[in-house]
C-alpha cells in the first residue's frame, strides 16, 4: 500500500485546506454545543441581556460552522476526485508497461482491477487523510465535554461505544473477506463479458445467445453463493450496530439526563447538550469504523494491483538493450500454459543483422509461437530452451528497451477509434515526410491521397478493408523503424498486386534504414527478397 501514498502526495493544497476545515468545523461543533446550553439555561432563569448576547455569539459560531463544513466537504470531494483519477492513471500507464501483467492476467480482470479495485484503494486513501488518530482525539474531546455535564452518562455512553464497535469490527473483517471474493467475481463477469463480445458475429450468426446467457446467469448465481450473500449478511450486520447506536444512543443519553434534572444534579441546557454531544459521537465513531473498514476492503483488493508496480520496479533493474547483432533460437518445446502438449517441435536458427528470413511450415507447427517467444508475448515458463539476444538470455532485458529494437505486426492488426494519423502515431512525434514515406512503403499513399490522412476509421477499423487495416498496422512500427521486425502474415488480406508492389517497396525501406526482417507468409510475397529460410 505504500507504493500507492505518493500518488496523493502532490495534492498539497488540497489536503491542507481541508485538514484547516476540518479541525474548524469540529472545533466550532463544539462550541456552539456549550453556547446552545447556555442559552437554554439562560433563557430558563430570564437573563434577557446576557441571552441577546449568547444569541449573537451563537448565529455568529453558526455561521463559522456552516462555512467550515462546506469547505470541509468540498476539499474532501476534490482530494476523492483527484486521487483516484491520478491512481488510475498511475495504474493504466503501469498496466500497459507492465509486460508480464499484460501477458498473463485475463483482460476482463485487469479492466476490474484497473477501475473497481483502483476505486476502492483510492477511496480508502483519500479518506485517510482523516487520521483514525485525529478522529480518537476528536472523540476524547467529546467524551471530556461530557464529563464536565454528567460523569455517569459519560461512563454508560463510553462502555456503548466500546461495545457497538467492538461488534462492527468483528462484523466488518467479515465484510473485507467478502469484499474480496466479490471484487474477483466482478473480474471475472468482465472477463466473459468481454469474451461474448469479442464472439458477437458467431452468437449473431447462430441465434444462440441465450446459450451465454445461461452461462452467465449460473456465473451470477455462483457469485452470489460465494460472495455477495456474505457480503450482504456481514453489512447489513454492521450497519444495524451503527445505526442502533446512531438512534439510540441521543435518547438514550436524554432520558437518563431527565432524571439528572428531576433530583437537581443537572439543568434541562446540560440535558440537552449531553444528548447533542451523544449524537456528535456518532461521527468520529463511525468514521474510524469506516476507515478501518476501508482500509481492510483496500487490502483485500490491493494484491490485484500491486504486482503492476512491484514488477515494474523489477523491470528497470535489468540489462541495457544494445544494437542489434544476432538472434539465436534453439528450442527444443513449448507447452503453454494449461495446455497438455508442446506446441513446438525442436527447432534451431541464427538471425543476423540484415538478414530477410522467411518461417515456414505447415498450419500448425508452431510458426506463431516462435513469433510470440521471440517477442516475449508468452510466459516463458514453459520454454525448454534458449532465446539469445546478442548472446544474452531475452528475459535479461527490460521488455521496454528490448522493444525499441524489435517489433511485431500480427496478422489482425487492431486499430483505435480515431484518425488514420492517430494510428500511426499514437502519441508520438514524427515529421509530415517520415509518414508519407511509410504510407508510399505500405502502398497507402492512394488512400491517404483520397481519404486524407484525417480520415476518421471506426473502432477496429470497421469502415475500412481488412487489407488497409494491415497495411496501417505496418506503417505504424515501420514509423518506429526498429532494427528487427517482424510480420506474422501481414498479406493475407491483400491482393496479388498490392501484394507484389508491397514487398518491393518494403525492401527499398529495409536497405535504407538497414533493418532485420523475420516472416512468416504462406503467400510467395517475400521469397525472390529471402536469404534464410526456418522450417519448422
Amino acid at each position: 500500500m505504500e507504493k500507492l501514498k505518493s500518488v496523493y502526495l502532490q495534492f498539497r493544497r488540497e489536503r491542507c485546506f481541508f485538514f484547516l476545515a476540518f479541525i474548524g468545523s469540529t472545533l466550532t461543533g463544539l462550541i456552539l454545543i456549550d453556547l446552545l446550553q447556555k442559552l437554554i439555561d439562560t433563557a430558563m432563569i430570564l437573563d434577557v441581556g446576557y441571552f441577546k448576547e449568547l444569541v449573537l455569539r451563537f448565529l455568529v459560531i453558526l455561521g463559522i460552522y456552516l462555512a467550515a463544513i462546506m469547505a470541509d466537504q468540498y476539499f474532501l470531494r476534490r482530494l476523492i476526485y483527484y486521487g483516484e483519477t491520478a491512481l488510475k492513471r498511475h495504474t493504466f500507464v503501469s498496466f500497459v508497461k507492465n509486460h508480464k501483467m499484460v501477458m498473463e492476467q485475463d483482460l476482463g480482470e485487469a479492466v476490474s482491477a484497473m477501475n473497481n479495485d483502483t476505486t476502492i484503494v483510492s477511496f480508502w486513501m483519500s479518506k485517510g487523510f482523516i487520521s483514525i488518530a485525529g478522529q480518537f482525539i476528536i472523540l476524547l474531546l467529546y467524551l471530556l465535554l461530557m464529563v464536565r455535564y454528567n460523569l455517569v452518562i459519560t461512563g454508560i455512553t463510553f462502555l456503548i461505544i466500546l461495545a457497538v464497535f467492538g461488534l462492527s469490527q468483528h462484523f466488518g473483517k467479515r465484510e473485507a473477506f467478502f469484499t474480496g471474493k466479490q471484487q474477483g467475481f466482478y473480474g471475472k463477469i468482465n472477463a466473459y463479458l468481454y469474451n461474448c463480445l469479442q464472439n458477437f458475429p458467431v452468437v449473431s450468426q447462430l441465434h444462440n445467445g441465450e446459450y451465454f446467457y445461461r452461462r452467465l446467469k449460473k456465473m451470477h448465481e455462483r457469485g452470489e453463493r460465494d460472495a455477495i450473500h456474505g457480503l450482504s449478511r456481514f453489512q447489513a450486520l454492521n450497519d444495524a450496530m451503527l445505526n442502533f447506536m446512531t438512534n439510540t444512543l441521543p435518547l438514550l443519553t436524554f432520558a437518563t439526563g431527565l432524571l439528572f434534572v428531576k433530583t437537581g444534579q443537572m439543568t434541562t441546557g446540560e440535558t440537552i447538550a449531553i444528548m447533542l454531544v451523544a449524537q456528535k459521537l456518532n461521527e468520529p465513531i463511525i468514521l474510524i469504523a469506516d476507515l478501518i473498514l476501508d482500509k481492510k476492503n483496500a487490502e483485500g483488493v490491493y494484491g490485484r494491483i500491486a504486482g503492476v508496480y512491484t514488477d515494474m520496479e523489477l523491470e528497470t533493474k535489468k540489462r541495457e538493450v544494445e544494437a542489434f547483432e544476432q538472434i539465436h533460437l534453439d528450442v527444443a518445446s513449448y507447452q503453454y500454459p494449461n495446455a497438455g502438449q508442446s506446441a513446438l517441435s525442436p527447432v534451431a536458427f541464427e538471425i543476423e543483422k540484415g538478414d530477410m528470413a522467411l518461417i515456414q511450415g505447415e498450419s500448425g507447427a508452431g510458426k506463431s509461437t516462435i513469433i510470440k517467444l521471440l517477442c516475449r508475448l508468452v510466459d516463458l515458463h514453459g520454454l525448454h530452451g534458449t532465446i539469445e539476444y546478442n548472446g544474452y538470455p531475452i528475459w535479461d532485458y527490460a521488455a521496454k528497451d528490448y522493444y525499441r529494437h524489435m517489433l511485431q505486426v500480427e496478422q489482425e492488426t487492431v486499430l483505435i477509434e480515431g484518425s488514420i494519423q492517430e494510428n500511426l502515431l499514437l502519441g508520438d512525434c514524427f515529421t509530415q515526410s517520415e509518414i508519407d514515406e511509410v504510407l508510399w512503403t505500405c502502398v497507402l499513399d492512394t488512400f491517404s491521397a483520397e481519404r486524407g490522412i484525417h480520415f476518421l476509421i471506426r473502432e477496429n477499423g470497421g469502415n475500412i478493408s481488412g487489407g488497409e487495416r494491415q497495411r496501417i498496422g505496418i506503417a505504424r512500427m515501420l514509423l518506429r523503424k526498429p532494427e528487427v521486425l517482424i510480420l506474422d502474415e501481414v498479406t493475407s488480406a491483400l491482393d496479388e498486386e498490392t501484394r507484389q508492389i508491397f514487398a518491393g517497396r518494403l525492401m527499398t525501406f529495409k536497405q535504407k534504414y538497414h533493418m532485420t526482417i523475420l516472416a512468416i507468409s504462406h503467400m510467395n510475397d517475400f521469397d525472390t527478397y529471402c536469404n534464410k529460410t526456418i522450417s519448422t
